[in-house]
């Protein structure tokens, strides 16, 4: 019996992390079902699926010149600079499928809301772990500080994420949401005011959070 995934690109990032030997001896063969269209590859063929993959990121990450310098703007699941991104992490002994799930877990603990922690903690998806969140409030300060812990642990404890963020450079990233106007910067990635910074209605946060953590970075690779 082949295995079956149900339709998303998470279906690429899920065999192409199976073992590979284990893929082999049982000649499986995978069948993805994406954007409506059925792909069948034999399953040791690990490296085309992690490129088909890798190639969805282009759809939620653009690079471009802003009026004050080039920039990195992203949106969605398939950005590594996305909250929503899957990245496990251990923070505490705890361990977490992506940072949103970390970050709505220890956001409900902090507004003693241990029922909804559970919840946020077992989420299937982050966008879920999102909403089970939402109606906790913190101070900024406080969402802030929380957003850099899992940022932190989620470079450090993967290698491929921070030599992608350290590969940006001096460019300016932002998070191209067009609603949310803390994290992000209130353009879509398809709004020509994503050029225009100063038109930004938008903090963005996640932003300055991820240029401050890759300057940590950089300043420790030289010192």
């Amino acid at each position: 019996m082949p295995l079956t995934f149900s339709r998303g690109d998470f279906s690429y990032y899920l065999i192409c992390k199976l073992p590979a030997n284990v893929v082999r001896k049982q000649s499986w063969l995978v069948k993805l079902l994406i954007g409506g269209q059925c792909f069948s590859a034999e399953s040791t063929d690990l490296t085309s699926l992690q490129l088909r993959y890798n190639d969805s990121i282009d759809r939620s990450q653009v690079q471009l010149d802003t009026e004050s310098r080039p920039a990195v703007c992203f949106y969605g699941r398939h950005s590594p600079f996305s909250n929503y991104y899957w990245s496990p992490v251990d923070i505490s002994g705890k361990k977490f499928d992506s940072n949103e799930h970390f970050y709505t877990y220890r956001k409900c603990q902090l507004a003693d809301r241990p029922d909804l922690a559970f919840r946020a903690e077992r989420a299937r998806y982050p966008s879920e772990a999102t909403s089970i969140g939402r109606p906790v409030k913190l101070a900024d300060d406080m969402r802030l500080e929380l957003m850099r812990t899992g940022l932190m642990a989620k470079f450090d404890q993967n290698a491929d994420l921070k030599r992608i963020l350290l590969g940006t450079g001096k460019k300016l990233l932002a998070e191209a949401s067009p609603i949310d106007l803390f994290w992000g910067t209130s353009c879509g990635l398809r709004s020509e005011n994503l050029k225009k910074p100063s038109t930004w209605r938008g903090k963005n946060e996640m932003g300055k959070l991820l240029m401050s953590l890759r300057s940590e970075y950089r300043n420790s690779e030289e010192a």
